[in-house]
C-alpha cells in the first residue's frame, strides 16, 4: 500500500543521485559533500591545474 514508504524526492541528492535514509542525513551529505567550502568540491574545481608560482625549470639535461 505504500503508507510508510520513502519518497524518492526528499531522500535523493540532485547532484550525485545518492539515495538516504532520511531527509536529515541527505541534508547532511550535501553539506559536506557539496558545500562551498568541501574538500570533494575544491578538488573538483581545481583538478589538472598545475602551480607554477616559485616553480624552477628542473629540465637540467637540455642544456
Amino acid at each position: 500500500m505504500g503508507f510508510f514508504g520513502k519518497k524518492d524526492n526528499e531522500t535523493k541528492c540532485k547532484k550525485c543521485d545518492l539515495e538516504f535514509s532520511s531527509p536529515e542525513r541527505l541534508e547532511r551529505h550535501a553539506e559536506k559533500a557539496h558545500g562551498k567550502d568541501s574538500k570533494t568540491q575544491t578538488k573538483k574545481n581545481t583538478w589538472g591545474i598545475t602551480k607554477t608560482r616559485n616553480r624552477k625549470n628542473r629540465n637540467v639535461s637540455a642544456g
